[in-house]
C-alpha cells in the first residue's frame, strides 16, 4: 500500500518485469547481480554517463524526499489508532538504529546530519508529540556498545537482531507503560523471565 497525495492508502500490486522474472528464473544472473553487485554497479555507471554524481541525494531533490516522508509519517501516525483499533496510549513504537552508525562515531555523525538521522529524529519527536510511548534502540544499543563492546547483530552478514538483541529490546518492551497497562499483575509468565545483560 501506497499514501496518495490525499493521505489515502491505495494497494498497487506487484508486477514482475521481464528482466526480473529472466533474473528469477536464472541461477547465474541471480548469482551475478546480488553476489557480485553486478546491479548496483551498472546503475552507477550509468548514472556517471548521465553525468549525476554518485553521492547521496542533496539540495533540493533531497528537500522534497524528506518534505514527502514527513507527510508519510504524519499520516502514518494520525492513522495508526483507527487502523490498530488501539488508542494512542497502548501502542509503544520501537525505532531500530542504523547499526553501522552505533559501533562508529564517524559513520554516526555522518549519519545524524543525512537522510536517514534527519528522518529518524522527526519520527521520534512527531511521534512523541502525539502521545505515543517511542522507544529509540541508539539510547539503549549505544551505551551497551561502548561499555563492553556487544554488537547486536545475527551475525557479521544478517543485520537481523542476535539473541541478545532481541532480549534487550524485548526488556525494553517489557519496562514501558503501555505493557505495564495491558499485564499489571507479574509479567514474567509473559516472556518468559527476560533479562536483558
Amino acid at each position: 500500500h501506497y499514501y496518495t497525495e490525499d493521505g489515502s492508502l491505495r494497494r498497487v500490486d506487484y508486477r514482475l518485469s521481464g528482466a526480473r522474472k529472466l533474473l528469477r528464473e536464472s541461477a547465474i544472473l541471480r548469482f551475478v547481480m546480488y553476489n557480485l553487485e553486478a546491479g548496483l554497479r551498472l546503475e552507477a555507471l550509468s548514472k556517471r554517463l548521465r553525468g549525476e554524481l554518485p553521492s547521496a541525494e542533496t539540495g533540493e531533490k533531497l528537500e522534497r524526499r524528506i518534505a514527502d516522508w514527513k507527510r508519510a509519517v504524519d499520516w502514518f501516525l494520525e492513522q495508526l489508532p483507527a487502523k490498530s483499533g488501539l488508542p494512542r496510549q497502548s501502542i509503544v513504537l520501537v525505532v531500530d538504529p542504523l547499526r553501522p552508525a552505533v559501533y562508529d562515531d564517524k559513520t554516526r555523525a555522518e549519519a545524524d546530519r543525512g537522510y536517514y538521522g534527519r528522518m529518524t529524529h522527526y519520527f521520534l519527536e512527531a511521534a512523541a508529540a502525539r502521545g505515543y510511548e517511542v522507544i529509540d534502540l541508539e539510547n539503549v544499543f549505544l551505551p551497551r556498545y561502548k561499555a563492553d563492546g556487544t554488537r547486536f547483530e545475527a551475525a557479521l552478514t544478517d543485520s537481523h537482531w542476535s539473541a541478545l538483541g532481541h532480549r534487550v529490546v524485548a526488556g525494553e518492551i517489557k519496562n514501558s507503560g503501555p505493557f505495564k497497562q495491558l499485564f499489571k499483575s507479574g509479567t514474567d509468565h509473559v516472556l518468559g523471565q527476560v533479562k536483558t545483560d
